[in-house]
């Protein structure tokens, strides 16, 4: 009885521990909008490009989550920021990040999340002053 009660236990910790496909809680074009960290969709994220400049001014990755399919723009910056989806190199969705206008930026801050399953994504940096234009952009992924 010892031995079936040890691997009783043992299955049902293993059981019990959550994946990251079990613990999203949206997928490609329902996490639009979307808090990645709020969905879970933060919890397998890569950072497919990234930007810095190189007087330590800012700091911009693309993320993305495999089991959401979904991206999103993550930095730490003076400067507001962006993230935005293609399909067919036509303007999707864009989500923003506004930078405060006073303190310091310390920690990353993020975007909500835009649908990335069969589309193109990239980030985004500028001013508020700066026509969106001439924003620093990360290569597309």
């Amino acid at each position: 009885m010892g031995v079936f009660a040890v691997a009783s236990v043992a299955t049902t910790l293993m059981v019990g521990v959550p994946t990251a496909a079990q613990a999203a809680t949206c997928y490609a074009s329902t996490c639009d909008n979307k808090d990645p960290e709020a969905t879970g969709c933060g919890a397998d994220a890569e950072t497919k490009q990234s930007l810095a400049n190189p007087d330590g001014g800012y700091r911009l990755e693309l993320r993305y989550s495999p089991t959401c399919r979904a991206a999103w723009a993550r930095g730490v910056a003076y400067q507001s920021f962006k993230v935005q989806s293609f399909s067919g190199g036509t303007l999707r969705k864009t989500a923003y990040y506004d930078a405060p206008t006073t303190g310091s930026p310390t920690g990353f801050r993020y975007t909500r999340m835009v649908n990335d399953a069969g589309l193109v994504a990239r980030a985004c940096i500028g001013g508020p002053s700066q026509p969106e234009s001439t924003w620093a952009c990360t290569a597309s992924y």
